[in-house]
């Protein structure tokens, strides 16, 4: 992989193509392997068997108050560029940070894992 992510954003898009492909036996065999995991890698519940998902108490970056800590539970998947952008800065699942500033222009300035950040 390299530093920028570029695999790893390879593989979801991969992933996302096969997963409407793939039988439910095979689904079931990855996710074996994987662990059966509850959460995918950029932190989005992953369905139950059942079909139910798991409510998870989250709130916006946006809507968090200044001053106040937290935990990143989930980024965006949606952009490849943004999603590497978001790495770069250290905005990962399980990363800590404290929003410092609200700009008017709907930027923050966020302190990451004790490094500020202008997002």
């Amino acid at each position: 992989m390299t530093s920028s992510g570029t695999l790893r954003v390879e593989v979801h898009e991969e992933a996302e193509r096969l997963e409407h492909f793939i039988s439910e036996r095979f689904e079931d065999r990855v996710a074996a392997i994987l662990g059966d995991p509850e959460i995918d890698p950029h932190g989005h519940v992953i369905p139950r068997r059942n079909g139910t998902i798991p409510v998870r108490d989250e709130s916006p970056l946006l809507q968090l108050s200044v001053g106040a800590p937290a935990t990143v539970s989930s980024v965006s998947d949606h952009q490849p560029a943004v999603l590497r952008e978001l790495r770069s800065q250290g905005l990962v699942p399980g990363a800590r940070l404290v929003i410092e500033k609200r700009n008017p222009n709907a930027s923050l300035v966020v302190r990451i894992e004790g490094q500020k950040q202008a997002v």
